[in-house]
């Protein structure tokens, strides 16, 4: 992050510099891309496992309606 600001002139090497020099900075930046992404997989895994159970529904009531038709 900060070799972008210094190319894009936001600010100069001698203060990054500095900010890396300090000890237990805290300097921390989070642009929850990773998170928004995670939760993207997370969705389309729920929505797969959920039309999994709905086909299997589906199925043991074309099993049961078969069964029960032949009576």
């Amino acid at each position: 992050m900060l070799r972008l600001f210094v190319r894009r002139e936001l600010m100069d090497v001698e203060t990054v510099q500095g900010m890396l020099a300090w000890p237990h900075s805290g300097f921390h930046v989070h642009d929850g891309s990773g998170s928004r992404l995670r939760n993207v997989r997370a969705m389309e895994a729920r929505k797969l496992r959920e039309r999994e159970e709905e086909r299997r529904r589906r199925a043991i009531v074309a099993r049961r309606d078969s069964i029960i038709g032949r009576f």
